[in-house]
């Protein structure tokens, strides 16, 4: 339920520009012919019944989807409004109040989309309901009526009532025209004309197909506006179509009709097609001042009808990146086609739209070899230009990049993942940048060297036997034998009982694992408060997410903590929640270990 909500505010948001132009354009088309004005609210309920749309880049509509269907489950939730304006302005107050804490059971964010999901069906059946006894109260009321002779109403079904007020059609498949008995025999002709004219243009069936729009969309302003003015739209129209062959003495009797059958209504309604409401004064109005719209105004309402369509009735097209990549040398350069990054040609990476611009954001990257040995060189393009070189032994891969306030100074910097190729294990890098006066700042990162054959990319965590057992939560029984995982900066401690976790390895048929495991439970070579007893596991950084802590923007990185065993000796993982200061140091939040089930 949460996802059909989530598409139908997204369909209803994008729809909101059309209705907005559509608004615009009948104050621009006066003088054109009112089923112009008709049409147009066609291409809102266009729009409003389709799940989908093509694509154009003369389409004017923003975004397409402001509010990703994965907002509920994001770290970091954040809308795409398509206006960089309003995403700084909205952005970072989502992301403050609705971002997950660590204590946090549930996304709170979920919670707020399924009690919206629940309010919006809600309404939408409290509007169906509405219709339904408003139908059935009117077809009680009309229950007691007669025929008019065929004579006066010619081939169309017409009954008078006692009961009602004012002529209307009632009936979708079946649609009967129903008079009151206290209509006189002059206005008679002019309301048999224009009910009859609702029945040609088939008024009967887009009116209440725009009430079952409104109940759908009943929580976006812009529809009420639009059905209301729909409303008005038809029974113009329907006057329009009536008098634009007819003399002057004709529209001043049809008026007087009109005025004489004037109905006061307040509420809004799905039916039925009343003859005298929705702007009687301004109908008439527009009735004694009508005069047929020159052939010129005819066609530049066509075009309007064309403009709108192209540009708001279509999405926003996704830009194309280039297929090639140039290969730079120091005499040329070389057009290559994007392969594989482990040969001498290039690769593309696309990054979507971080920022959230609506331009694309990529990086090209491609392996060099010098004297049998490979480079791997890649280049991130923001907004079209290369803000950043990297370089590499190994061939990396590049998932996604993020744009978020990491230094708390209200604007929002650029993070990279990067994922060189090690194996089958783990290892993350990344790369943060800040926009400056001067151009893009890489800002603090963490150590990455190149030793033995290995990369080594980490917070600085150490893993150390501890003092007393006091100092190790919900581990009363462990005899003392615990440690303390810090991070350097950070004064924080974890606290791990190990007794069981080496109890359990003592018993396996690993030699290595048990000889570790008798090292620490039975002998004295890691009994001293203070010794080394463990490393963050080997390649470093296993994962980074964003996520938010006390309502600030950071960073978790990863690490996989292990004992004296080594790689096949692993506890558990530590995260370590980072951003940075006003001056570009990586700043830790908090530290967390979880121990290895």
């Amino acid at each position: 339920m949460s996802t059909i909500f989530l598409k139908i505010l997204n369909i209803g948001i994008v729809a909101g520009w059309l209705i907005l132009a559509v608004i615009i354009l009948r104050l621009l088309l006066k003088k054109a012919p009112k089923w112009v004005s008709c049409l147009l609210w066609a291409l809102v309920a266009v729009r409003l019944l389709l799940p989908f749309s093509v694509e154009s880049v003369l389409s004017l509509v923003p975004s397409s989807e402001v509010i990703p269907e994965t907002i509920a489950t994001e770290q970091a939730p954040v809308i795409d409004s398509g206006i960089r304006a309003v995403n700084n302005a909205v952005n970072p107050v989502i992301t403050k109040n609705f971002a997950p804490k660590i204590e946090d059971s549930v996304n709170p964010l979920q919670i707020a989309v399924s009690v919206a999901s629940v309010v919006w069906l809600a309404g939408v059946a409290g509007m169906l309901v509405y219709s339904l006894i408003s139908y059935l109260t009117l077809r009680k009321r009309v229950s007691a009526s007669v025929p008019v002779p065929s004579e006066k109403a010619g081939a169309k079904r017409v009954f008078i009532c006692d009961e009602i007020k004012s002529p209307f059609i009632l009936g979708i498949f079946k649609p009967t025209i129903y008079i009151p008995s206290s209509l006189n025999e002059e206005n008679l002709q002019f309301v048999i004309a224009h009910e009859t004219a609702h029945l040609k243009r088939h008024d009967n069936l887009w009116k209440p197909l725009g009430f079952l729009l409104l109940s759908v969309y009943w929580f976006h302003p812009l529809c009420w506006i639009a059905y209301i003015l729909l409303s008005k739209d038809i029974e113009s129209a329907c006057d329009e179509k009536v008098i634009k062959d007819k003399d002057r003495n004709y529209l001043a009797l049809y008026s007087q009709a009109l005025l004489d059958c004037a109905l006061q209504r307040k509420r809004i309604s799905a039916c039925p097609l009343a003859f005298g409401e929705n702007g009687v004064k301004s109908r008439v109005k527009g009735i004694l001042n009508y005069k047929k719209p020159a052939f010129w105004i005819v066609i530049a309402a066509i075009l309007c009808l064309i403009a709108v369509t192209v540009c708001f009735l279509t999405n926003p097209k996704k830009k194309e990146l280039p297929n090639t990549v140039l290969a730079k040398t120091e005499t040329e350069e070389e057009e290559i086609p994007s392969e594989d990054p482990l040969s001498e040609e290039g690769e593309k990476t696309e990054l979507g739209d971080p920022d959230r611009d609506g331009t694309a954001d990529y990086i090209l990257s491609r392996a060099v070899e010098e004297g049998g040995n490979y480079t791997f060189l890649w280049d991130l393009y923001f907004d079209g230009e290369v803000i950043y070189h990297g370089e590499n032994v190994l061939p990396c891969y590049f998932d996604e990049a993020w744009f978020t306030d990491l230094d708390g100074d209200g604007k929002e910097e650029l993070f990279v993942p990067v994922s060189p190729a090690v194996n089958s294990m783990p290892q993350t890098q990344f790369v943060a940048l800040k926009k400056t006066g001067s151009g893009w700042e890489e800002l603090e990162n963490t150590d990455v060297g190149y030793e033995s054959d290995q990369y080594t990319n980490a917070f600085p965590l150490h893993v150390t036997r501890g003092k007393s057992t006091e100092d190790v939560t919900n581990a009363e029984e462990n005899s003392g034998i615990y440690v303390h995982i810090t991070c350097d900066g950070y004064d924080r401690s974890v606290g791990y009982d190990i007794k069981g976790y080496y109890t359990g390895l003592y018993n396996s048929e690993d030699s290595v694992l048990k000889s570790v495991a008798n090292d620490i439970l039975y002998t004295d070579k890691y009994s001293q408060p203070g010794t080394d007893i463990g490393a963050p596991a080997a390649w470093g950084i296993w994962e980074l997410k964003r996520a938010s802590y006390d309502g600030k923007d950071c960073i978790i990185a990863t690490h996989g903590i292990e004992g004296p065993g080594g790689k096949f000796d692993i506890w558990g993982t530590a995260d370590v929640y980072f951003n940075y200061d006003k001056n570009g140091k990586i700043q830790v939040l908090n530290l967390t270990f979880n121990p290895q089930e």
